[in-house]
């Protein structure tokens, strides 16, 4: 880890963003208009790194990014509190939402609230307490204090957030619907097929009918006539030399 100078100066921020995977984190820090880059060497251990939450405040020494002049980056880093949750004032408005997205390894997520046209932003440490934000889902029906972004003026995020309906207690909507689909489908063919077997049934077969006096007295005459015919089995050649043979007689 870094060993900062004695001389140094310590500036507290505030975790913005966590990137477990690469070990790397943003902090938020006042007078800075870009967010401070820090690494999990920056801190006291490995274990430090790990238990680092967004929200929690520490205590970084910030330098000038050798490769880029414009960022910054935290040298040393020391975690003096962990996140706090939001305490709502007593006349802070409670609005219902239902959670659209969520993002474990940065402990944030977004909310779908009626009559905003942007996601809304909530953090980790907005929940009540860690165990609420592992528990939630997708789904998952929530009340929540908004406020606008002070970042970006068309945003809004979530202060306070509390679970009022978990989505994992109940089974997801796509199943069910799956259900009641497959369900009324049965049913439809049970009754297709019962419909089809009733018009079967109904249906009556054409009788058969016998050939009437005339018709069968002239099939009768054309069989004798095929049998008085008898076939020739004499071909063009043999017929030529039989008549040849009768001029020759004569």
């Amino acid at each position: 880890p870094y060993e900062a100078a004695a001389e140094a100066v310590w500036t507290e921020g505030i975790v913005a963003t966590l990137i477990p995977q690469k070990e790397i984190g943003f902090l938020k820090v006042e007078g800075y208009a870009t967010d401070v880059f820090f690494h999990a060497s920056a801190l006291q251990s490995s274990e430090a790194f790990a238990s680092l939450a967004v929200g929690a405040t520490v205590s970084a020494v910030v330098k000038s990014d050798a490769r880029r002049p414009d960022r910054f980056v935290a040298a040393a880093v020391k975690v003096l509190r962990p996140p706090a949750p939001y305490e709502a004032a007593a006349e802070a408005v409670w609005t219902e939402g239902i959670v659209a997205t969520l993002i474990p390894q940065k402990e944030i997520g977004f909310l779908k609230v009626d009559g905003y046209d942007l996601d809304v932003f909530f953090s980790a440490s907005a929940v009540a307490a860690p165990a609420a934000y592992a528990s939630l889902a997708v789904g998952s029906t929530v009340s929540a204090v908004l406020k606008p972004d002070t970042r970006r003026s068309n945003r809004f995020v979530a202060a306070a957030v509390k679970v009022t309906d978990n989505a994992d207690s109940r089974p997801p909507l796509k199943k069910r619907k799956l259900k009641r689909k497959r369900a009324s489908s049965e049913q439809e063919g049970t009754e297709d097929r019962r419909k089809s077997g009733e018009k079967e049934l109904g249906k009556k077969k054409p009788a058969l009918t016998k050939p009437s006096a005339t018709e069968d007295a002239v099939q009768t005459r054309k069989r004798k006539k095929q049998k008085k015919r008898p076939k020739s089995t004499l071909s063009a050649g043999d017929s030529s030399q039989k008549k040849k043979r009768r001029k020759v007689v004569a």
